[in-house]
């Protein structure tokens, strides 16, 4: 049975989050392995896939631990995450979990910062301009969601270029 409502609302968007995370990655996936030619040949598409996997992890592991409100114990959580790497020189899931307030924030913000490279080192826009690194957020589940939906669009639109590129009589 779950705790209350409130339970019921976030492990549903948990789940949602989740699956969307899990379809934006396998879409990529599918560009890569559909058109390998194309992005081999070309240092700036690779440099965006390479970018565009980073997001997708950053993204997914982060998904597991936005269970998270209490940005008052960023410090702490950051304390105790550096005592564990130094004392047992090792990380896994079970610690990003016991200091999500501060692993949760590390990888979404691994995500937003990889965006804004994609947003401002390509000529190629991947990255919508009105993408704002700056944004705020209610909640850890809002600020997911924005870096996840520009995720989404930057996918999109590596598709429809890899596309173009791909089509008869394109000499790109």
């Amino acid at each position: 049975m779950y705790k209350d409502n409130a339970d019921y609302e976030y492990l549903s968007w948990l789940v949602h989050s989740r699956s969307e995370n899990q379809r934006v990655t396998l879409e990529t996936y599918r560009l890569i392995v559909a058109h390998k030619d194309i992005i081999v040949s070309n240092e700036d598409l690779q440099n965006i896939v390479q970018l565009l996997s980073q997001i997708e992890f950053s993204l997914w592991r982060a998904v597991f631990l936005s269970d998270n409100e209490e940005g008052m114990r960023l410090y702490s959580d950051a304390e105790a995450f550096m005592h564990n790497l130094i004392a047992n020189n090792t990380v896994g899931y079970a610690q990003d979990k016991a200091n999500r307030a501060w692993t949760f924030t590390y990888y979404v913000d691994n995500a937003r910062h990889r965006l804004e490279a994609l947003q401002n080192d390509f000529d190629f826009r991947v990255v919508d301009e009105d993408y704002n690194v700056n944004e705020t957020y209610d909640s850890a589940q809002s600020f997911w969601d924005y870096h996840h939906r520009a995720t989404a669009l930057a996918v999109e639109r590596l598709a429809a270029h890899l596309m173009s590129l791909s089509s008869p009589g394109n000499s790109s």
